[in-house]
């Protein structure tokens, strides 16, 4: 069975367009969304575990499966293992078929144990499935952005979208811009 695999993506087509290409590879009905964050990247790998060696992935680019180094390593070891096919389809429509040979299965064994550790190997925070940036991470110049938003009248979930975080984390960037601002005041002499 041939099962198309879409992600959205700036990256990547628009969805329809992978899903109109894929659909004409003979992928039909079984045109999966490949869903960003941890709890998208564990239904595709239960999902993977499941295939067996009559199935066939199909795909526009490697990064419909939102993985990078060795974790994208590994998904293409254990489709190998399970002698899984891996057809690319271009936007003109053409298919190029990787076999699924032992030899096939040896390289990316030999390139999942050449290639570093992942920086982090823990789950990136998350929220609502969406990775985010802690408030940690943010430089003093986007904290005292976010603290004029902020005031200006702006909404925790709207600055959390402008920075890619959740509203928690705005509100404790907005906590300690206003901290960091009263330090910078100078003191007043009564």
């Amino acid at each position: 069975m041939r099962f198309g695999f879409v992600r959205s993506d700036p990256a990547l087509p628009a969805v329809d367009t992978q899903v109109r290409l894929l659909s004409a590879a003979g992928c039909g009905g079984q045109v999966i969304d490949v869903e960003a964050g941890h709890a998208g990247a564990e239904r595709l790998d239960k999902f993977v575990q499941n295939l067996t060696a009559d199935d066939v992935v199909c795909v526009v680019s490697l990064k419909v499966f939102g993985r990078a180094g060795r974790g994208l390593a590994q998904l293409l070891l254990s489709l190998a293992e399970a002698s899984v096919g891996l057809s690319f389809i271009s936007l003109n429509g053409e298919e190029t078929l990787v076999p699924t040979t032992a030899e096939c299965a040896a390289l990316l064994a030999q390139l999942f144990e050449a290639l570093p550790p992942d920086a982090d190997q823990s789950a990136p925070p998350t929220w609502y499935g969406r990775a985010f940036t802690p408030a940690a991470d943010f430089t003093e110049h986007q904290r005292d952005h976010v603290l004029k938003l902020y005031e200006d009248g702006a909404s925790l979930r709207v600055i959390g979208l402008i920075f890619k975080t959740s509203p928690n984390e705005v509100m404790k960037v907005v906590t300690e811009a206003r901290r960091m601002a009263r330090l910078r005041r100078p003191a007043r002499w009564s």
